[in-house]
């Protein structure tokens, strides 16, 4: 007991610092735990909203989900839910589309052989080429028109006068 005293009441001068060493460690130890404890609690406010924000998403996802089977099913009038759409009507509505797609293509390809044409005709008949030429200044000009139309008629009085 003695011993024990001694320690505590008056330790020997070597020992003193070694004595505060270890209340400076248990300070410290102090210190980090209560650093732990608010580290934890920070952590566990943090997984908690985390949660409810993945509550949050996954009541997304499944209104998303409620909706895409609104769309897909309809307004069935069997318990079951049969989908408006069967795979045969897409198939048909897709056959449909692409023989559209055929006679559209087929009618782009009639026009643009209609306009080569008309191009080579132009490019060959001079007649033509005035001739659309006046239809144009009809909308656009009509002060060139009545110009164009007064020049063609006196080369045509020309020609008259040319021939007796």
């Amino acid at each position: 007991m003695e011993g024990l005293y001694r320690v505590l009441e008056s330790p020997p001068v070597g020992e003193e610092d070694r004595t505060k060493e270890i209340f400076l460690a248990y300070n410290q130890l102090v210190e980090w735990s209560q650093k732990l404890a608010g580290q934890l609690e920070e952590f566990t406010v943090s997984l908690a909203s985390s949660g409810s924000r993945q509550e949050e998403a996954w009541k997304q996802l499944e209104s998303n989900l409620q909706q895409c089977v609104k769309t897909v099913y309809g307004e069935s009038a069997t318990t079951g839910g049969l989908p408006q759409l069967s795979p045969q009507r897409i198939a048909d509505g897709l056959n449909q589309l692409d023989e559209l797609l055929v006679t559209l293509e087929q009618s782009i390809k009639d026009i643009i052989k209609e306009c080569e044409a008309k191009k080579k005709v132009l490019r060959s008949d001079s007649l033509k080429l005035m001739e659309r030429e006046l239809f144009i200044y009809f909308f656009t000009d009509p002060p060139r028109l009545k110009r164009a139309i007064a020049e063609l008629s006196a080369r045509v009085d020309a020609q008259i006068v040319s021939l007796k």
